[in-house]
């Protein structure tokens, strides 16, 4: 009996500690049940909703819709209009946005100018950064580009544009295969402040006018400060090109446009 007696409280022990092994495996799978969930949190979208055509000195409303999932999002941190003409980046115009209704932000804008200009959204909202484009043209716009360069006899046709500002420096090239349904070779080169910048992280955004979905590709950094993607363009005709520059210091973007025959 005395024996019993001694191996009873060990007994009851034993099954204390098993409860509270059994009890902490619970809890850590229930702990790890939300990781998955919390990766399905759907991302913000952007629609701009303005006009695509204007009338110059005329004022219109810059406007963009922001969406997650089926909600209407009126709670963006920030919504910032940036305006500038084709090829004129660096003249930016930079326009917070006044009023928001059913998650259309809007902001009233006039363009004194005829020609094609480029609206993009700044959208900070729920912890994501979004910033769409969109051309718009004011008045009769027949905007030559000739500032994109003739094409010369031979296989290789190349487009060199550069584009200074304060601090970036950045020659584009759009080189071989500008045929219907070829791969471009896409390139920028990049200085900031005359020095090589390296180690950013650059993408270019096509489409063409009139276009719904814009393609992204990432560049990669071949050579110290040079950037190169290729893309293939199904159709022929003009291509509007944004690089987008970032890196912890800046962030940038340059327009662009290349001819596919």
């Amino acid at each position: 009996m005395k024996a019993l007696h001694t191996a009873l409280p060990a007994l009851i022990a034993f099954g204390v500690l098993s409860a509270c092994g059994q009890d902490q495996e619970e809890a850590q799978e229930q702990s790890e049940q939300p990781a998955s969930g919390e990766e399905q949190v759907e991302a913000i979208e952007v629609e701009i909703l303005t006009e695509k055509s204007q009338e110059p000195g005329e004022e219109f409303e810059l406007k963009a819709l922001v969406t997650q999932g089926d909600e209407k999002v009126n709670d963006a941190n920030e919504v910032v209009f940036e305006v500038w003409k084709e090829g004129e980046k660096e003249e930016s115009d930079m326009v917070e946005a006044t009023d928001v209704n059913d998650g259309i932000y809007t902001a009233p804008y006039t363009i004194e100018e005829v020609g094609e200009f480029v609206i993009q959204p700044h959208v900070t909202a729920r912890g994501m950064h979004r910033m769409p484009t969109q051309t718009i043209s004011t008045g009769d716009a027949e905007e030559e580009h000739s500032a994109h360069g003739d094409h010369e006899d031979g296989d290789d046709h190349d487009h060199h544009h550069e584009h200074d500002s304060d601090i970036l420096s950045v020659d584009f090239a759009a080189k071989e295969g500008e045929e219907d349904g070829e791969s471009l070779s896409l390139i920028a080169d990049i200085e900031k402040e005359n020095e090589t910048l390296t180690e950013a992280e650059v993408q270019f955004e096509i489409w063409q006018h009139g276009d719904e979905a814009h393609s992204w590709v990432k560049a990669d950094e071949i050579d110290p400060g040079s950037y190169h993607a290729d893309h293939l363009f199904e159709e022929e005709g003009e291509y509007h090109i944004v690089i987008h520059i970032e890196n912890e210091e800046l962030h940038e973007h340059i327009s662009e446009s290349v001819e596919v025959k």
